[in-house]
């Protein structure tokens, strides 16, 4: 397995080739952010754009939800696993155009929980986090070597797919995919069907009800690609633009259900929830049940319906 620098190298110089080339007018990925411990989306489309490029353990957004922006224009994109199922599923709903895209895969062995890292060292001294063989070397004060799988995303634990299923090349070597219980993958969904339904409407009802309807979810999320949101009209007026209980509740319902199938359990959603509002469980029982009831799982086979 290449090293971080080395990959983040190989990405910035075929990046740039294909800029030069005129293959893509500009290429989404990722670059630094305020701090060493964070990434962010970037747009490069000039030499400028390509230096601020990297690839490292931190890169956590699923960059496909952009390409809904740019469907008209031909464009590249760096993807996980994770991601090109997104890309699939926007491919199958003619959301995007595949003659416009130039994909750049990146084979994946999980990306990191910050707040699994803060608890090993203080962030402010923080200085990189890179990956060697296995393991997050975080330099700072002091250099720590930690078994990555300590400090990986949970969704990353449970990931059969660490290699993209759909790309025009990739950067470095695929990576073995290992075997996924299928019971520690919806461990939470079994633990909340276990809970009496009176107790379980209880949880959601007080997880909901912090909900501030900052709708970041809805942004966020790659599958929510209507031109207007039902959600947002006036006429009718579906649910009111400020939070109650009951308008909050039927938000999140309404818009889950709208993702049925198309989902890919990328759990952007439940990243960015400011409130830390468990959304990603509620994701998966649907996961669950389209496997369990129709053997079907979004994003990985194009000809699937």
């Amino acid at each position: 397995m290449i090293r971080t620098e080395e990959r983040t190298e190989k990405l910035r110089e075929r990046v740039r080739a294909l800029l030069s080339e005129g293959a893509i007018k500009f290429f989404i990925g990722y670059e630094l952010g305020s701090d060493p411990l964070h990434v962010t989306p970037c747009f490069a489309e000039d030499e400028k754009g390509v230096e601020t490029l990297v690839w490292n353990p931190m890169c956590i957004n699923n960059l496909a939800t952009y390409l809904k922006r740019y469907s008209d224009q031909r464009i590249g994109i760096l993807v996980k696993g994770c991601d090109s199922r997104s890309i699939i599923e926007l491919l199958k709903f003619n959301q995007i155009k595949r003659e416009n895209l130039h994909i750049i895969g990146v084979p994946c062995t999980g990306v990191l929980d910050l707040k699994k890292v803060a608890d090993k060292c203080d962030p402010r001294h923080i200085k990189a986090v890179n990956e060697e063989g296995g393991k997050i070397v975080i330099t700072g004060t002091k250099t720590l070597e930690i078994d990555k799988d300590e400090l990986l995303l949970d969704k990353c634990r449970s990931c059969a797919y660490p290699n993209p299923l759909i790309f025009d090349e990739l950067v470095g070597d695929e990576v073995k995919a290992g075997t996924v219980d299928p019971e520690k993958r919806f461990a939470d969904v079994a633990e909340m069907e276990e809970l009496d339904p009176k107790d379980r409407s209880a949880f959601w009802k007080k997880q909901l009800n912090k909900c501030i309807r900052c709708y970041a979810c809805k942004n966020v999320c790659p599958m929510c690609f209507c031109n207007e949101c039902t959600l947002e009209k006036n006429d009718p007026v579906w649910v009111k633009k400020y939070p109650n209980p009951g308008d909050t509740f039927t938000f999140h319902m309404i818009r889950i259900y709208h993702v049925v199938g198309r989902c890919t359990g990328c759990l952007e959603c439940e990243r960015v929830c400011p409130m830390n509002i468990p959304l990603g469980t509620i994701h998966k029982k649907i996961e669950k049940d389209c496997l369990e009831l129709f053997g079907y799982e979004a994003g990985v086979d194009l000809e699937a319906i």
